[in-house]
Formats: structure tokens, C-alpha cells, sequence
């Protein structure tokens, strides 16, 4: 029977700044950030001794300008029971909630051991005191210091061990892109725990390729917040998804997918052109022949059993390995006499 179900899966809250320093181990609380406002008001903080996200003129964190909702933000965003309330009233079920002032910044620290430690600080928060005020309904996408692939891996089991249902990644660290291979004991770790990683886009920190900052494509030419919101994000999104793919972190299959492709049929080995054109006619064939879903049509064709006959079952196919490879081989039998006649003709 289906759920419906309304799931926020861009949530954001607000975790804190100055308050960062209590959630720190003692040896690094005097690094932690702190937060002034700016002469046009707007919150910056000082970090590494840099200033956070420069403001006005061209670059990756200009000036708006900014509705003023987006100024001040929701009370829900420090506040999980505020959030609740404002939840009820836009009938939203569950959020999964990412960080914002930490989480857009800390992957960009030349610092790697600060990075760590304000990774697990924000994590310690958003268990222990944001998400807590009902765990059923926030879910938390945890913080990991990409630019230390093994103590990121570390942080990974502790997000699991606490309940995270996810991990966010950066579009890239100091402009390394993320299907590096320096990244693997991250994707190692998080494939061995079951932990999804989310990538997120952010702006405002380009850096010194190799040494600080997440770069953000394009924005050094724009002159306000909105232009580079509307080109850092989706083309560092697009650069980061073709590398890891490209790199082999994720499977070629998600390419299409991303592309538009409603389903992508795999195989676990290499099948000839020919027998695959053969396998394709097949099942086109009974696409248009008949009025049944493409999982029935793939069942037909004595390979893929899918299980039952839903049209969505197609995401869930089991494929019959022993009755497969015996397929598989068949076909490539009958190739190869047909071919033997033809030379034989």
C-alpha cells in the first residue's frame, strides 16, 4: 500500500558559531570561529585568520542583494521545536537536515585536524541537542573532514553509531575534485557501513588550489549572491558527479540516469554487440506488441526475472545468475553455428 509522504531533503539549520568552541576539544576551542556583523550588518566570522566569505564586488561571496527573510533566516533554524511547529503548518512529514555555516565552510580549512574537530563538534550538536527534539521526523546528514580521508572515515562510524542517515561531501577540496583517489578511504568506509553521502554545492570560500577553500565555478566573474548561486551550484554539482563517475566512484550507470534515462539494464559481464542488438529487438518488440510493463517484457525474454509484474519493479530486478550465464551462452552458440553456415554457404 503506498505511503504518501512530504520529506524536506534540503533542510538546513543554523548550528552554532561562537557556541562552537564548547562542543571542541580544549586543545582546539581557541581556533574555533567567531562572529562579528559586518558595517552593512551582515554576519561574517574570522577563521584560520581569514574572514569567512568576503562580501561585495566581484567574487564568491558578494553582497545580495537579499530578501529579508533570507537575512535573518527562521527561528526554526536553531530552534528543532520551532522547526516542528513550522513543519506542522507547511505539511511537511520528515526533513533531512544539513548544516550551513560550518557545513559550507569546514571542507575548505587548510587545517586538517581543526577540520576534524569542528566536524565532530557540529555532529555532537546536531545529535545530541537538534535532532533530539524528535529523532522520528529530523534526520541529520553529518559533517566529515573530506581534506583527511582517514579521520573523515573514522567520523563516518561515528555518525552511524548516532543515527545519521547521511554524510555530506564537498563539490571539491581546495579545488581536488572528488574523484580523486586520495578521497577512496572515504567511499571504502561509507560502502562498508551502508552510509549515503550527499554531494553538496556551496559558495563563498573559493581559495589557493591545493591548499584552502572549496572553489566555486565561475563565481570570480559575478557581482552578486544570486549569480553565483545560479552558476557555482549546479555546474560545481555537475563537475563534481562527472569526475566521480568519470574516476570510477560511482557506476556509469548513474550517468544515465542523470541524463534522463527512466532504467538502465546491466549486465554483470561483456555481452557482443551482436547479442545485445538481439536481446534489444526482442524486447522492443514486446514493448510494442503488447500492452504489458518493460519488467514483464524483460522477464520474456527468459533472462531477468523481476520478481512480480509492477512497472516500477524494474529498479528492484533480481537477475537469475545460473539461468542467465545458461542463456548468455545459448545465444552465443547459436551465433557462432549460424556464422560457421555462413562461411561453410
Amino acid at each position: 500500500m503506498p505511503v504518501d509522504l512530504v520529506i524536506d531533503a534540503d533542510g538546513h539549520c543554523s548550528e552554532p558559531v561562537d557556541g562552537l568552541a564548547a562542543w571542541m576539544p580544549a586543545e582546539y576551542a581557541s581556533a574555533a570561529p567567531v562572529s562579528f556583523r559586518d558595517r552593512d550588518g551582515g554576519t561574517r566570522w574570522l577563521i584560520e585568520g581569514r574572514l569567512a566569505s568576503k562580501r561585495g564586488g566581484l567574487g564568491s561571496g558578494p553582497n545580495g542583494p537579499f530578501a529579508p527573510q533570507v537575512v535573518t533566516s527562521r527561528d526554526g533554524m536553531h530552534d528543532p521545536q520551532t522547526r516542528l511547529r513550522d513543519m506542522d503548518e507547511e505539511g511537511i512529514d520528515a526533513a533531512i537536515i544539513f548544516g550551513t555555516p560550518v557545513a559550507l565552510t569546514v571542507n575548505g580549512l587548510s587545517d586538517k585536524a581543526l577540520a576534524g574537530a569542528m566536524c565532530h563538534a557540529v555532529n555532537r550538536w546536531l545529535v545530541e541537542e537538534y535532532l533530539a527534539a524528535d529523532r522520528r521526523r529530523l534526520k541529520g546528514v553529518g559533517l566529515i573532514p573530506c581534506q583527511d580521508p582517514p579521520q573523515a572515515a573514522r567520523e563516518l562510524d561515528y555518525l552511524a553509531q548516532h543515527g545519521a542517515v547521511c554524510a555530506m561531501l564537498p563539490t571539491n577540496v581546495y579545488g581536488i575534485n572528488m574523484g580523486d583517489r586520495r578521497f577512496d578511504p572515504i567511499y571504502a568506509a561509507a560502502q562498508e557501513i551502508g552510509m549515503p553521502l550527499a554531494v553538496h554545492p556551496q559558495t563563498g570560500h573559493d581559495g589557493e588550489y591545493g591548499r584552502w577553500g572549496v572553489m566555486g565555478a565561475g563565481s570570480e566573474r559575478m557581482e552578486k549572491y544570486s549569480y553565483v548561486h545560479m552558476t557555482a551550484f549546479p555546474f560545481e554539482l555537475m563537475i563534481a558527479l562527472m569526475h566521480m563517475i568519470g574516476e570510477g566512484v560511482l557506476g556509469l550507470r548513474r550517468a544515465f540516469h542523470l541524463a534522463g534515462a527512466r532504467t538502465v539494464v546491466m549486465t554483470l559481464w561483456a555481452v557482443p554487440d551482436e547479442q545485445t542488438t538481439e536481446l534489444m529487438v526482442d524486447f522492443y518488440q514486446r514493448v510494442h506488441a503488447e500492452r504489458q510493463g518493460r519488467c514483464f517484457k524483460l522477464r520474456g525474454t527468459g533472462i531477468i526475472d523481476c520478481g512480480h509484474d509492477d512497472e516500477n519493479a524494474v529498479g528492484a530486478v533480481g537477475a537469475r545468475l545460473g539461468h542467465l550465464i545458461g542463456v548468455v551462452h545459448e545465444i552465443l552458440a547459436q551465433h557462432r553455428q549460424r556464422a560457421c553456415c555462413a562461411r561453410l554457404a
